[in-house]
């Protein structure tokens, strides 16, 4: 009763509404506020009205009216739509009582905010007791966003599906949905929306190779800008159109119109748009193209256009890192120039360029180079390198006649230093002049791998700013750098210069200019490790945002680094391609996290989104290397799914995939401080560390050459072929839990034998067939590293789980054990609020958890435990602690140990003696106990301000 009085109360919003009513229905949050919802379809388009019942009108917070900004933190609805449930493609819209919008497409679970939808209609009301929104969106927005025109093909009227959320801040903070879902991209769990009434094979146009072919400046700021696209008709008759272009700038402040044009196509035809737009100034826009026909949008495109104008410039694209640096460990002989211009300067046959080199501040000519002018705007200029004295060169264009403006450039010569470490121009990282694949972890994998397999790292990234680098620190990590053999890549200031708010109280931080004395700390800093061999590098953020930092800030970070420290690189870690965008020419290099979309319930997805992800952000990296970051956690996020580690065998089909694409210059483990060490880690990981050392030729490889394969599995599998030294190397993923079987025609006959599993390949037929998850090897070389093969390493993973089953350790995990925890136990981290992470402190194997103890004085009884799936006689439990930062000692006397024989009733355990042992960072207390039948017991801490003790690493149970 109480839904219907609800949706008759909606319906009596909207009188009249266009188009066919296919669904009506509501939901409630928490507290039993209602919100009820009407979804409406045309040929054209698709509305939702949405009614949000609100009994503190008066304390409604509605924020801002700027688009794609503020809507998260007053009330608002959000809507999620995928016009395709097979395909990891949807359109983000929220909305805030103000009207305020936000919007995004979402790719293989990669937000792109920077993507609007095109000839959105938005309405809000404001009525006693509730506020409605009133949605339009155009089926063709929609369906713009699915990537192949085959998948556009594929939408029909009952391929849709919807989430829809309300976020409630008036009154009390709460949040509810239409369908329950694990996170809001859950794909899988979202609500069916049948009988779309859209005219679907009207909806197949297409709009490509949308560019900017020319600015001109038009006064000091102003500039005219000549855009160029082309429309084809893919539908099976003529259609009468009017097509419209709009330029934005970001967050929609400005909006620029094109001209409306009435257009004629016929079946398979193109229209070549060319407009022309007079704007304010360069930078970032947003076009959007809309075509329409009486009925409403047939087509619409939204892409983003990066708008510059230099009338000359001069470019160092061979011979010097950054077009600037010059080494010298560098076998540097040659420079290469190039001329960009976005004028179309047409130089007379006689006219002339002159290039002339000479050191900065002398007015002497070291090298002066004459060519024709036409020939000089048309192709790369080689020179000899004059002189390789270290100082800094000005290279200088100019050009006979007056007409063509000169430009000039500089490039650095630096003296030697002890670490030389830069990005070679085959994409390699170069390390005192020596090609090397760099491999290493977000913190220091090495403590939770064996010990002989500690050197097996390049480089450790430390997150988090260090407060103060004096000699005793400093010291301290060049012990780390000697002991393990691992750089350290090192935030670039300390905490006291991190924030600057844009006013007081203000929540943005950096949005301001670096005042001019943090600029001088920072760069006296970084100029104290110019060149040191135990700094691999500046690694400026973590995930940047704009509601963090802006983009200005790490561009000036991004100079100051390079100006005081030109022999380490610049990096940054992104997880999207959206971030990339914006802050990727920022940086030298990226770690790219795996964090998006791998797990989904608990189960690790289809891999097959790793490799594509990177080769979009290779894209805007601009041809940067990449280092590719697999992740070591069970990532659960207060999810209701039990989270799990990855296997061995996922975890190499994640690496592999990864190198398939050719931007991967690099591996880094991505613990992010929640490393629990599993079987499939301690034994696989320095395994495959191993093998990748081994196959270092074929990583540092980058002659690619083409292969096709066919057969059904070829548009899922993945690879990269490549030639060593005359040697043919190809490496096949399958991405996906099934096997697939291919054929390349192009390897029938070839002599390939394979080194990762030893298997056979079909080379009269050509023919491949991969398991799910599987990665094949093949090389024609004869001399080849001895790997160890995926079989090798799951035999010594079954005998370790066969030899502590039958230690009698009644906690191993896999007998079906339990964690028992105080409620406040895990409040530091997100990620550990699930408790099937806290089954990994118990699977027999030294393991370490940061922030896995409650906020001191939060939980008044802490405690943590065990509880067996039936009763036990115990009569000795071991309990052990790695306190690797030693801040505070750990008494094994301040635990009190409690049992329980039904779950429930606990009792102190009567202990006999304790039997403590140090080794290092490592302490163990064995507790032995007068003899009971348990089925559960806990440690209750005594100390209860003491993080430490309440982080142990490993919990054991034996009968004595």
């Amino acid at each position: 009763m109480k839904k219907s009085l609800v949706c008759a109360a909606l319906c009596a919003v909207t009188l009249t509404v266009p188009g066919e009513e296919i669904l009506n229905s509501s939901f409630r949050l928490p507290s039993g506020v209602a919100t009820a919802f009407r979804v409406f379809s045309t040929s054209r388009d698709l509305r939702f009205v949405i009614r949000c019942e609100e009994p503190s009108m008066d304390q409604l917070k509605a924020e801002g009216k700027i688009h794609d900004v503020s809507v998260w933190k007053g009330d608002h609805v959000e809507l999620f739509i995928a016009p395709l449930r097979t395909k990891d493609a949807i359109v983000q819209l929220a909305v805030s009582p103000l009207g305020a919008v936000y919007d995004a497409k979402v790719m293989n679970q990669i937000r792109d905010p920077e993507w609007n939808i095109p000839a959105l209609e938005v309405k809000c009301t404001r009525s006693s007791g509730h506020w409605t929104v009133d949605v339009t969106i155009p089926l063709a927005a929609l369906m713009s966003i699915l990537p192949a025109r085959s998948d556009q093909g594929k939408v029909t009227a009952d391929s849709w599906s919807f989430h829809l959320v309300r976020t409630r801040r008036s009154a009390r903070n709460e949040s509810g949905s239409f369908r329950k879902c694990s996170h809001n991209l859950d794909l899988g769990s979202y609500a069916p929306l049948k009988a779309v009434k859209g005219d679907f094979k009207i909806l197949r146009w297409a709009m490509e190779a949308l560019k900017v072919s020319s600015v001109e400046m038009t006064g000091m700021d102003s500039c005219r800008v000549t855009v160029q696209g082309a429309m084809e008709n893919l539908t099976s008759s003529m259609r009468e159109v009017t097509a419209q272009t709009f330029l934005s700038t970001p967050r929609k402040r400005q909006i620029f119109p094109g001209k409306e044009q009435w257009l004629l196509l016929d079946k398979k035809q193109t229209f070549t748009l060319k407009e022309v737009f007079t704007l304010p100034s360069c930078g970032t826009y947003l076009l959007e193209w809309i075509a329409r026909d009486p009925e409403g949008v047939l087509c619409c495109v939204a892409e983003e256009l990066s708008i510059r104008y230099e009338p000359m410039t001069l470019q160092i694209v061979q011979g010097a890192w950054r077009g600037k640096d010059i080494f010298s460990s560098m076998k540097q002989e040659t420079l290469s120039f190039r001329l960009q211009s976005n004028v179309p300067y047409r130089p007379g046959k006689q006219e002339k360029c002159f290039l002339t080199i000479r050191e900065e501040g002398r007015s002497k000519v070291l090298l002066q180079k004459v060519y024709p002018a036409f020939r000089a705007l048309t192709e790369v200029l080689k020179v000899k390198l004059p002189v390789k004295k270290a100082a800094s060169y000005l290279c200088r264009v100019t050009f006979s006649g007056g007409k063509i403006p000169g430009c000039s450039t500089v490039y650095t010569i630096h003296p030697p230093a002890e670490n030389e470490l830069y990005i070679g121009e085959n994409g390699n990282f170069v390390q005192n002049g020596k090609e090397f694949f760099p491999i290493g972890a977000f913190n220091s994998w090495a403590a939770f791998v064996p010990e002989k397999e500690k050197a097996l790292s390049d480089f450790t990234v430390v997150y988090g700013p260090l407060q103060k680098l004096d000699a005793r620190k400093e010291q301290a990590i060049r012990e780390v750098y000697r002991q393990e053999k691992s750089m350290k890549l090192i935030y670039p200031e300390p905490p006291s210069l991190w924030s600057h708010p844009a006013a007081k109280g203000g929540t943005l931080r950096s949005s301001r200019p670096i005042p001019p004395e943090n600029e001088r700390s920072i760069a006296s800093r970084i100029r104290q490790y110019r060149g040191k061999t135990y700094i691999g590098g500046w690694y400026l953020t973590d995930e940047p945002n704009e509601r963090v930092c802006l983009p200005d800030y790490y561009k000036k970070i991004n100079e100051i680094c390079h100006r005081e420290d030109p022999y380490h690189p610049t990096f940054m870690t992104f997880n999207a391609v959206a971030p990339a965008k914006i802050y990727g020419e920022f940086c030298d290099t990226a770690f790219i996290d795996f964090f998006p979309g791998f797990h989904e319930k608990g189960v690790q997805r289809s891999l097959d989104y790793i490799a594509p992800m990177l080769q979009e952000a290779s894209k805007v990296m601009k041809g940067k290397s990449l280092i590719a970051g697999p992740p070591l956690y069970a990532y659960a996020n207060g999810s209701l799914y039990p989270a799990r580690f990855a296997t061995y065998r996922e975890m190499v089909c994640m690496v592999y995939s990864s190198l398939t694409c050719k931007a991967v210059r690099g591996i880094a483990w991505n613990d992010a401080s929640r490393l629990g060490v599993t079987a499939d880690f301690y034994f696989g990981l320095p395994v495959l560390v191993r093998n990748l050392k081994k196959l270092e030729k074929f990583l540092l490889s980058t002659e690619t050459f083409p292969v096709s394969f066919t057969g059904k599995g070829s548009s899922k599998i993945q690879w990269i072929a490549k030639t060593v030294k005359g040697s043919t190397w190809i490496l096949v993923v399958n991405p996906t839990g099934q096997p697939l079987t291919v054929e390349s025609p192009r390897l029938r006959g070839n002599a390939l034998h394979e080194l990762l599993n030893r298997k056979e390949w079909d080379r009269k037929g050509g023919t491949l067939t991969l398991e799910g998850l599987e990665v094949c090897l093949f090389t024609d070389e004869t001399e080849t590293p001895e790997l160890i093969t995926l079989r090798e390493v799951e035999e010594k993973i079954a005998a370790f789980r066969k030899k502590e089953l039958s230690s009698g350790n009644y906690c191993y995990y896999r007998t079906g054990s339990d964690v028992l925890y105080s409620p406040q136990y895990t409040a530091g981290g997100k990620s550990l609020s699930n408790p099937f992470i806290r089954r990994v402190l118990i699977n027999g194997l030294p393991t370490w958890f940061l922030h896995n103890a409650p906020a001191p004085g939060v939980d008044k009884d802490p405690y943590l435990g065990v509880r067996f799936p039936g009763k036990r006689t115990v009569g000795r439990i071991r309990v052990a602690w790695v306190n690797r930062l030693r801040k505070e000692a750990i008494d094994p006397a301040d635990v009190l140990l409690e049992g329980s024989s039904s779950g429930e009733d606990w009792k102190p355990l009567k202990v006999l003696r304790q039997i403590r042992h140090v080794q290092g960072d490592f302490i163990q207390a064995d507790y032995i106990l007068e003899t009971s039948s348990l089925r559960a017991f806990r440690l209750r801490f005594r100390k209860k301000r003491s993080a430490a003790l309440m982080s142990p690493c490993e919990l054991k149970a034996f009968a004595r």
